[in-house]
């Protein structure tokens, strides 16, 4: 293995002349780091990070094992935590391992192949941690690609407006909340995957706009909650199922029963649903914002900020009409897809994704839909677009 492929190694103690000796025997065999007590530890962690394997002593001055080790699973719960103490007594190891969560209890005197083989266990261990990582990512990404693949397919209408929410909650959360907007992205898009089990009927008549008998009306109501239940079997994503079945929280003090960060994308979430509503309805940009600004509903006043932002990107984007072989990511449909026979493929107002992209290909292919299409063409991308359709 090359030295820039090792997982980094970090040993933690007050005794320098030990932590020199350590160094001494184990550098050739590990990229190895030491910090002299928990506090130096815990910026060498930060700094040099990700550590595969901590050892640190248990007695130490001013921050001992156990709270520095805690502190690290707090920091980098995948590093694997190795305590090493001249202190042998059952209740030293039974805190530690109850506390800090470590992997394994070394004693000193430790003989380096002892240290060697915690260390090479440790490695292992963190390396399948990874995997493990790896592979639910993998799985609840492909879990959310199909549960959108079947929205588009069972109600492309529900998923037209899905996704023209997403970009409008991609803007707000990128403000709001960045670390987390992947979440609020997530929780846009799958907004309306519970309509999945709204009769079809039911289905098309509310978008036909038609009024519903209070039993109807109270099944469509009801669907972020069936999506909750759908996304509750997933993997990683109870918040982002809180987030869609509270999606009707508005106001800055609304959701107080909800973790604080699950709280704001539920109410982000709310203000894109409304503020698409609007858009859809005819109204432009900037009028949906001064209406919303005007309802009796207030809607938390850090949502509405981001929301000018919307209007401001949308601002930039110039009209053409183009076949699909003409579509680059990031135009924006300004008007229904529709096969020839008049069935919707995909709403006005969608922007063009590498998914959407592809299913609009395959479509053409076919012959399935009636070009040319009217969209909206970012600046960036201006140059050649109308002579490739052409």
């Amino acid at each position: 293995m090359n030295d820039s492929d090792q997982e980094r190694i970090l040993l933690v103690d007050d005794d320098r002349a030990l932590l020199d000796g350590f160094a001494r025997r184990l550098r050739k065999s590990y990229d190895l780091h030491t910090a002299c007590g928990g506090l130096e530890g815990l910026k060498v962690l930060h700094k040099e990070g990700p550590i595969a394997v901590v050892v640190s002593d248990y007695q130490m001055p001013g921050m001992n094992g156990i709270t520095f080790l805690e502190r690290v699973r707090q920091a980098s719960p995948e590093t694997i935590r190795v305590m090493l103490t001249g202190n042998a007594d059952l209740q030293s190891a039974i805190n530690a391992v109850n506390q800090g969560n470590v992997f394994r209890f070394l004693t000193k005197p430790c003989e380096r192949e002892t240290l060697c083989a915690c260390i090479d266990a440790g490695i292992e261990q963190y390396r399948l941690k990874q995997t493990e990582r790896l592979l639910l990512e993998r799985t609840v990404r492909g879990s959310i690609e199909v549960l959108a693949d079947v929205l588009a397919l069972a109600n492309p209408e529900a998923f037209g407006r899905s996704t023209r929410v997403q970009s409008y909650a991609r803007r707000i959360a990128a403000d709001l909340m960045p670390e987390e907007s992947w979440q609020v992205e997530t929780a846009a898009l799958l907004s309306q995957v519970g309509l999945v089990a709204v009769p079809a009927d039911i289905l098309r008549r509310h978008a036909a706009g038609e009024t519903l008998p209070p039993e109807h009306q109270a099944v469509i109501d009801g669907h972020p909650k069936i999506a909750r239940e759908l996304l509750g079997k997933i993997p990683r994503m109870e918040s982002i199922a809180e987030m869609i079945a509270h999606q009707r929280l508005r106001g800055a003090d609304e959701g107080a029963e909800l973790p604080a960060m699950t709280a704001l994308g539920a109410r982000i979430l709310g203000a894109a649903l409304d503020f698409d509503e609007l858009v859809s309805g005819g109204s432009s940009r900037p009028a949906a914002l001064q209406m919303m600004e005007r309802r009796a509903v207030a809607y938390d006043p850090r949502i509405l900020s981001a929301l000018r932002g919307v209007e401001e990107l949308a601002s930039g984007l110039v009209p053409d009409s183009l076949r699909v072989d003409g579509f680059r990511i990031g135009m924006v449909l300004d008007q229904d897809v529709r096969t020839k026979e008049g069935a919707m493929v995909v709403a006005c107002g969608n922007p063009i994704t590498q998914s959407l992209l592809a299913r609009l290909r395959n479509y053409a292919a076919l012959g399935g839909v009636t070009e040319p299409i009217r969209v909206l063409v970012p600046r960036s991308l201006l140059g050649g677009t109308s002579a490739e359709a052409a």
